[in-house]
Parts: structure tokens; sequence; C-alpha cells
């Protein structure tokens, strides 16, 4: 195919997507991230209640193959729609978020192109977030640039390992990967507070408490719902802890943004499989936009 009819597909996608969007009740970005958590949220939960230790399970196996597959598609067209619509996203973050997305659901309709997938994941991501950052209209925080440094190594160093490149790093992909999510407070800095931190403060006490009173059923339930491997459990609580803590922050301000993206962070858990990566990238993609050089045009806050 010719660049020519590269730059044509590319302007008829944008349109199209630009043009759904503008018929939405809600801005571009809250959509993305709606598109994003509700399905990766739905598996989350199945996977546990189909997993839970219990005589007869809540709900059937047989829902959990057409969820898993919602759960890639919808944080795959979650970064289309960023990356198509975005009129604040510059040339680099668009060709980033667009190649997350469309390998994304390459990787749903074939296990051939995994490999491909997780390579364009793990660069585009990287090149999606590098950019957004550099177009931010303020001077990013040391903090907020760690943490995105951190996610973007964990999503890394976990899909090395589930490739079969270097296996012995599944353990440590799991530790930078939980670190990245315990990180996420660093992106609303700014405007933590007492509630925010609270909360935080309170799930990770109950995470902590939970896994080290029953840690054979934790285990498990961290297994199959956050694909944690190796992982402590203090680092376990600290995750769910700056998780929440994000949240509330955002919430409490109104960046819903910012909110679904902590919300999606926290329930892919690991990035060790290609759904889970395409939802850490969309998440961080949301985290860091919370303000950039054109804020969005619906009352939402930047």
């Amino acid at each position: 195919m010719s660049n020519s009819a590269l730059d044509h597909w590319g302007t008829r996608t944008r349109g199209v997507v630009t043009t759904v969007a503008d018929g939405l009740p809600v801005a571009p970005r809250t959509a993305a991230g709606l598109l994003a958590v509700v399905p990766a949220a739905a598996v989350f939960l199945l996977r546990l209640a189909v997993n839970a230790p219990l005589r007869n399970p809540v709900v059937g196996a047989e829902l959990l193959a057409p969820v898993s597959v919602a759960a890639l598609l919808g944080p795959a067209a979650a970064a289309l729609v960023l990356g198509a619509s975005a009129d604040f996203a510059s040339p680099a973050e668009r060709v980033g978020l667009l190649f997350v997305g469309v390998f994304g659901v390459l990787a749903a309709l074939s296990t051939a192109a995994w490999l491909p997938a997780a390579g364009a994941v793990v660069g585009g991501g990287s090149l999606a977030v590098a950019a957004r950052i550099r177009n931010l209209d303020r001077r990013a925080d040391p903090l907020e640039l760690v943490a995105s440094a951190v996610v973007l190594l964990g999503l890394g160093l976990s899909l090395a390992a589930s490739s079969g490149v270097a296996t012995d790093l599944r353990t440590t992909g799991t530790t930078v990967g939980l670190l990245g999510i315990a990180l996420a407070p660093a992106f609303r800095a700014r405007h933590l507070d007492w509630p925010g931190l609270g909360a935080g403060a309170l799930a990770a006490v109950a995470v902590y408490q939970a896994a080290t009173s029953a840690p054979y059923i934790a285990g498990a339930a961290l297994l199959v719902g956050s694909n944690v491997v190796g992982g402590s459990v203090l680092l376990v609580a600290l995750a769910a802890g700056g998780g929440v803590a994000a949240t509330v922050a955002a919430t409490r301000t109104g960046a819903w943004p910012v909110a679904l993206g902590a919300i999606l962070l926290l329930v892919v858990g690991v990035p060790a499989t290609i759904p889970r990566a395409v939802g850490a990238v969309v998440a961080l993609a949301l985290l860091v936009s919370e303000s950039g050089p054109v804020t969005e045009s619906r009352g939402e806050p930047a």
C-alpha cells in the first residue's frame, strides 16, 4: 500500500472516529476511558467469580471467552479513539496510539500477530506517552516522569517474559508492574488531599490484611485477576492503595479521564498479556493527558 493510500485511510479513519466522538454526550477522552474500563473491569470481576472457591460458582465459565475478547477490543478501540479524535494530540502521539489500537485488534483476530503486537504496544505506547509529556502546557513533575517510565518498563519486561524471550524476567516484570500502579498518585500529586490519601491507605491495609489472612486464596485471586506472579504482598497492597488514592483524588476534582485511567491501571494488573498491555498504555495516556496544549470543549476539566 502506497504512502498516499495510507494517508487517505488514516484521514478517513480519523474523520469517522471524530464524527462518532462528537455525537457522544461525553468528551472523547472520557468515552475512551469508558470503552477501556468497562470490559477490563468486567473480565477482572468475572475471572474472580469463576475461580472463587465456592461449591457452586456464581457465574459460568462460558462467559469468560467472549468477555475476554471484549476486554481486548475495548482498550484497543479506546486507543484508536484517543489517537484519532484528540485534537490536542501531536502527530507522534497519534501514530503511537494508532499503532497500539490497530495491533491490539490484530492480536484479537490472530495469535500469529502476538509478537508484532507486543512490539507495537511497547513501542507505540512509549512514543505516545513521551510525546504527550513533551507537549504538556506545564512542566511535568519528576514523580510523574518516574511513574510513566516505571509503568512502561513493567510492560516491556512482562511482555518479554510472556513471549519466551526472557522468561526469567516474569517476577521482575510483576514487581515493576505493581510498583507502577503504586505510583499512580504521582499523576495527581498537585491535587492529592487527605480523603484521597485516606482512601488509599484503607485500601492498602484491607488488601494486606486479606492477603495475609488467607494467603492461598489471595494468591489464586491475584494470579487470575491481576496476573501477579511472585510479587510481594506488601507491594500488592501498595498498588491497591495507589490506584485507589489516584482514583479518589481525580474524582474529587472532576478529572474523569484521569480517574478512569487510574481504575484501568488498577484492574489490568500486571501487563503480561496483550489485552492487559493495551489497557496499561491507554491508562497511562489518560493519566498523563490531564493538561495539554488544548483542553476539551465539553466543560470537562483537563
